[in-house]
């Protein structure tokens, strides 16, 4: 008999180092799930521009739309319709909130980089190779766009560094014409809702 009451008291103390241990556990995955709010806003940026990307290049050439004049092709006032983007709801509507989305295109010609990248093997040029592919397509960057189209709210292009998501903001893509002229496409994406990501 003195023995089943010894293991008795062993097992009570074994019990309850067990429920402490299963109550810190619970107390600390619900002090996680409710402590920070989550911060999807680059993975949504990232879905946008993709959209986007596939709105202007789809099938692996670059929309005649893209490049044509303001009054003919892809502008600010058609551009939602055309790539079936939905900025704006409802539920914003009847509270007057701002819309929370951001997206701008602008295309370069990039005639220049045609004869360059028909030589370009990426896997047998030097890293000197690389950065003077780099170097031009910067340079082209930073001349005057032949399209530029900017829709959404265009506050959110001011909102700060710190304010916006770390990740980049913007995407470069290299894109061909079916008439075989080259372009320089750089989309622009930031995703707001800052007040619901606090």
């Amino acid at each position: 008999m003195r023995n089943k009451k010894g293991s008795e008291k062993t097992l009570s103390v074994y019990w309850f180092l067990i429920l402490g241990i299963v109550a810190g556990g619970i107390f600390y995955l619900v002090a996680i799930f409710y402590g920070a709010p989550y911060n999807f806003r680059y993975l949504e940026r990232d879905v946008l521009m993709d959209k986007v990307a596939d709105c202007l290049v789809p099938k692996g050439y670059i929309l005649p739309d893209v490049v044509l004049a303001e009054d003919k092709g892809l502008n600010n006032e058609n551009f939602l319709e055309k790539c079936h983007l939905k900025f704006s709801f409802e539920y914003q509507k009847e509270i007057n909130e701002p819309v929370q989305y951001f997206v701008g295109v602008e295309v370069f010609s990039a005639d220049s980089l045609k004869e360059y990248y028909q030589t370009f093997v990426p896997s047998k040029n030097s890293d000197e190779d690389v950065d003077l592919a780099q170097e031009k397509i910067q340079t082209i960057l930073e001349e005057e766009p032949i399209k530029e189209i900017f829709v959404g709210n265009l506050n959110l292009r001011s909102v700060s560094e710190l304010e916006r998501n770390s990740q980049r903001n913007s995407r470069i893509l290299y894109a061909v014409s079916e008439e075989g002229h080259f372009y320089l496409i750089k989309i622009s994406a930031i995703v707001g809702n800052f007040k619901k990501n606090e």
